[in-house]
């Protein structure tokens, strides 16, 4: 499913009835083409309403010029008639040039192409030749990020007409967020080394210091021989 809210400019146009069958198949529509088919009986038993209710204010909808309602039949091999749901086109929003953007919980190769619909309408660029144009000022990594912010600006509703100077702009402001980040963080480090770094009289404490076995060294002489060389020591 996508998750995009309806554009204002389309909600003003509507009445509070008009607003909840407007949602209600808005939610059966195909981002591709803006379409969908679902049927009277499957909108009213949603709506918890009649049938009449939701024809009158589908025309009602269509006549603003924010959809339009294609009557379908089908003829079977024997020459009958069947009359199909109503295929409904979302002109308002296909013609505004909406960015519409996925969930997520989609595989990664869907997410690749999440960005439809996404058309510079100014200078006629597609997101591959803007990402192109934009890899000559920018890494990939920002150019990422910027994109990102991106598909959560869309999800919020935000209608975006320049896609070119908007990812512009939001790649320049990351890009002085990463340059002052890095720089934050090299001043912390250089920081941390200082207040680490042993001082002369650590350095000189964290010398082992060598223990002399007294009794070891002493072992091998008499008491009558230590007491001779205590004193000649003393007399030196």
């Amino acid at each position: 499913m996508y998750d995009v809210r309806i554009p204002n400019i389309i909600l003003n146009q509507l009445n509070f009835s008009e607003r909840g069958i407007y949602t209600a198949i808005r939610e059966y529509m195909n981002w591709n083409d803006y379409t969908c088919y679902p049927s009277i009986s499957t909108l009213a038993e949603k709506l918890q309403c009649s049938q009449n209710t939701v024809r009158k204010y589908l025309k009602q909808i269509e006549k603003k010029g924010i959809i339009t309602i294609e009557r379908r039949k089908r003829i079977s091999r024997k020459g009958t008639k069947f009359n199909l749901s109503n295929l409904y086109t979302f002109v308002k929003e296909k013609t505004m040039g909406v960015l519409q953007i996925k969930n997520k919980g989609t595989s990664k190769d869907a997410d690749k192409q999440e960005l439809i619909n996404n058309i510079d309408k100014n200078k006629n660029m597609t997101l591959d030749s803007i990402k192109t144009k934009l890899l000559k000022k920018y890494s990939n990594t920002v150019i990422e990020k910027a994109l990102k912010c991106l598909k959560r600006a869309t999800k919020k509703g935000t209608v975006v007409n320049h896609l070119y100077s908007y990812l512009n702009a939001i790649c320049s402001k990351i890009l002085k967020q990463m340059k002052l980040t890095k720089d934050v963080v090299t001043d912390t480090i250089v920081s941390n080394k200082k207040s680490k770094s042993p001082t002369a009289r650590d350095s000189r404490t964290s010398k082992k210091t060598k223990f002399h076995n007294f009794e070891q060294r002493t072992s091998k002489y008499t008491a009558q021989e230590l007491e001779d060389k205590v004193r000649f020591k003393f007399n030196k």
